[in-house]
């Protein structure tokens, strides 16, 4: 039942993120109601206590990633509830599977349009110059929107394939 809940709050946010670009606090909010609620029929306090642990660790192992742009707070909100919901295991083969579907999507992406040169030497020359921190990966002014890739849909897709791996007993 918690899975099924889990994957249409997913889902929902996909569409959201495909649409507008955006994950909405309250779907967030939603969500991590929903775990807590989850987590507590299962474990109880202990269930809440190991949510927070894995859904903080998330948020503190992905913040680096939003201060540079180069992952919406949305998209690390969204993932910490998957954390909160399951545990640091669980989350992190999700995780493993979410960034293996959205890094070939766009690997395709870039492929397919040409600018694949032209990224991987504007990110040789953003990590080579130690421009990390001190300004973002992507900038809406100078970047084309095209170079972004919504995540949420594949979190969802990536969640969906664990759960299923799992259900089967792959892992």
């Amino acid at each position: 039942m918690q899975m099924v809940w889990l994957e249409v709050v997913l889902l929902t946010a996909a569409y959201r993120d495909i649409r507008e670009r955006k994950i909405p606090n309250q779907l967030i909010i939603f969500g991590l109601l929903g775990s807590c609620i989850f987590r507590y029929a299962e474990r109880g306090m202990y269930g809440i206590l190991d949510g927070i642990i894995s859904g903080g660790f998330v948020i503190i192992l992905f913040f680096p990633l939003f201060l540079i742009h180069a992952l919406g707070a949305g998209d690390i909100k969204l993932f910490s509830i998957v954390a909160f919901m399951h545990g640091s295991y669980q989350a992190f083969v999700v995780c493993v599977v979410w960034l293996l579907l959205a890094g070939i999507f766009c690997l395709y992406r870039l492929l397919k349009s040409g600018r694949m040169y032209r990224r991987v030497i504007y990110a040789w020359d953003y990590f080579a110059r130690g421009r990390v921190f001190r300004e973002p990966y992507y900038q809406m002014g100078r970047d084309d929107p095209v170079d972004t890739v919504p995540l949420a849909p594949f979190l969802a897709a990536a969640y969906g394939i664990v759960m299923v791996g799992r259900w089967l007993k792959v892992w």
